[in-house]
């Protein structure tokens, strides 16, 4: 497919993402509207506050949340008023650049054919679309996150401070988002070692891709002890998130008296999924089952839970891996709606398919599987629920548009 065909495609791509989102919302606006409640509720109390108060909290300045989607919002009324609505469209805007940058990961690691369908497929998403219409910080933090692996690819393969530095910020910004981002952080300095240990150094620049394309070159192929130094971009990379995360930090230790590096919510987090008698989803009782619940002072309830978290998992192994199990059948399960699950369900076994496919070719995708294991493996320990699946649903578009194509050139092949 020539340059100027990928283009038009895909700009009918992103055309049907931002209109299907912005036309879903306008259809469904009072449903969405009564959707306003619990996390997103306080989202936008959190925000309205900032705007009338002048102060991050509810009844008085707090850091149980993280603050970018909040600050984002409040950015969203001061210029357009407190609208749903407008907040709505700009976050059709958000995912819009989601399915752009899905397309340029994908052209990465499959061709531009594969980019296409890939950023089709985003587009198309349903449990996306009705995201996007829904007041919760994962419209912010999927563009984010997307963003930062788009920019470690980049880094990986040629390091250079400036692309490390950009990581770095978005990665700081992703963190502020939503924390379990952060272990993604520091484990990608597994990435510069690997052609170093024993893996090999084969580069897969120039490799034919299932359509005949060219792919894009392997994400650490750059790597060489005579050139920069991948573990040196790391380290650049997370001391640029850490200085974006630094302010925030500041303003907690001055609230609070205490480190709290992003908000005191993890404890609360950890142990609504590790305590005794725990579902594997969302359980908070307000009784003596719950030792946080009297527990006043947000730095100390935070600590408590991360406590009794630990004390669990020490004392009650077999209980975590068998709440472990429950809690990925909820993560990989249905959302919202009867569409949205099937949808899901056609789209994951395909993309399983395409994830199991991909491992011939694994040095050009080592940053998507670290990204992937990571980040599963944060929800192995917080309570579930299929809504913190969604910032996986673009890596899984990619590994389905793999095996679609992949199958395409198959058939092709056969009938010749």
């Amino acid at each position: 497919m020539n340059r100027s065909s990928s283009i038009r495609l895909l700009i009918v791509i992103l055309l049907i993402s931002f209109g299907g989102k912005v036309m879903y919302s306008h259809i469904l606006s009072r449903r969405m509207d009564e959707l306003v409640i619990s996390d997103m509720r306080t989202y936008d109390l959190l925000a309205v506050n900032l705007i009338e108060k002048g102060y991050y909290g509810i009844d008085k300045p707090w850091s149980y949340r993280p603050p970018l989607y909040p600050f984002f919002l409040s950015l969203v009324y001061r210029v357009f008023g407190h609208s749903h609505s407008v907040a709505r469209v700009v976050q059709a805007a958000l995912a819009t650049l989601s399915t752009l940058l899905v397309f340029l990961i994908a052209k990465d690691v499959i061709g531009s054919v594969g980019a296409l369908l890939s950023a089709f497929l985003t587009a198309v998403d349903f449990s996306l679309i009705h995201l996007s219409g829904l007041l919760l910080s994962e419209n912010l933090y999927i563009p984010l996150s997307l963003l930062l692996i788009l920019l470690l690819m980049k880094g990986f393969r040629k390091p250079g401070w400036p692309v490390f530095i950009g990581a770095g910020i978005t990665g700081g910004l992703a963190v502020l988002c939503r924390p379990t981002v952060l272990p993604f952080l520091f484990l990608t300095v597994v990435i510069p070692f690997i052609p170093v240990a024993g893996f090999g150094r084969r580069t897969l620049k120039g490799a034919a891709t299932a359509t005949g394309e060219k792919a894009g070159p392997d994400v650490a192929a750059g790597f060489s002890p005579r050139r920069i130094n991948g573990l040196a971009g790391w380290a650049v990379m997370l001391a640029a998130a850490g200085l974006t995360i630094a302010p925030w930090t500041y303003r907690n230790w001055r609230l609070h008296g205490d480190f709290v590096p992003v908000s005191t919510n993890a404890g609360t987090m950890l142990w609504m999924g590790l305590h005794p008698g725990a579902p594997g989803g969302y359980h908070y009782p307000d009784n003596s089952t719950n030792p946080l619940y009297e527990i006043k002072d947000e730095v100390e309830r935070n600590r408590e839970g991360i406590r009794e978290s630990i004390r669990f998992i020490r004392h009650n192994p077999g209980e975590f891996l068998r709440l472990t199990a429950v809690k990925m059948r909820i993560f990989w399960g249905g959302y919202l709606f009867t569409w949205s699950g099937r949808q899901w369900a056609i789209c994951g076994i395909l993309g399983f398919s395409g994830f199991l496919l991909s491992f011939k070719t694994w040095r050009r995708w080592r940053l998507l599987y670290l990204y992937l294991g990571s980040f599963i493996a944060v929800h192995f320990f917080v309570h579930s629920a299929s809504r913190y699946r969604l910032p996986l649903h673009p890596l899984v578009a990619i590994w389905a548009a793999l095996f679609l194509v992949r199958m395409a050139t198959a058939t092709l092949q056969q009938r010749k």
